[in-house]
């Protein structure tokens, strides 16, 4: 895969992903989408201005399908909102996130990529339930993505 279609790819989930805003439908408005080169630990959440959403590229899978290399690529999004007990719970914020990313990717699943053929939610883990989260008032889910594209093989 060239570099080109992998930040293309990456442009596209950030775009899609910065555009779920309440005056759209979704539960949330998301202030900050970025790309990240690992994880976020506790103490950047809490430094995070929330709604906000980490894009962490994993591995890559690679398969020869008729002469096109297919290819799926894993990627964590972290997302990070308010919660308190006031307001709104951790478990209802983990689920209104996770369901705002999902009919966000699942609008246009080629993320309006040529090459791709889907993006899909494969896992999910939520902190509900976490007394660290509900005292600190920040809900975190990661949900695990995997874009899958395709391009022609060539032979040097």
């Amino acid at each position: 895969m060239t570099d080109t279609l992998r930040h293309t790819i990456l442009d596209a989930l950030v775009t899609k992903l910065s555009a779920i805003t309440v005056a759209s439908g979704y539960r949330h408005t998301v202030t900050t989408v970025e790309v990240a080169a690992r994880g976020f630990d506790e103490e950047a959440a809490r430094s995070l201005k929330r709604p906000h959403i980490g894009i962490i590229p994993q591995e890559e899978t690679f398969t020869d399908h008729c002469g096109q290399c297919v290819s799926d690529w894993r990627m964590d999004l972290v997302a990070h909102v308010d919660c308190t007990r006031t307001t709104i719970g951790n478990a209802e914020a983990c689920t209104n996130i996770t369901n705002d990313i999902r009919y966000a990717l699942y609008e246009d699943v080629s993320l309006g990529v040529t090459g791709v053929i889907g993006c899909w939610m494969v896992s999910r883990i939520g902190s509900e339930g976490s007394p660290q989260a509900a005292q600190d008032g920040i809900a975190t889910v990661i949900i695990t993505i995997i874009v899958r594209f395709e391009e022609a093989m060539t032979m040097h």
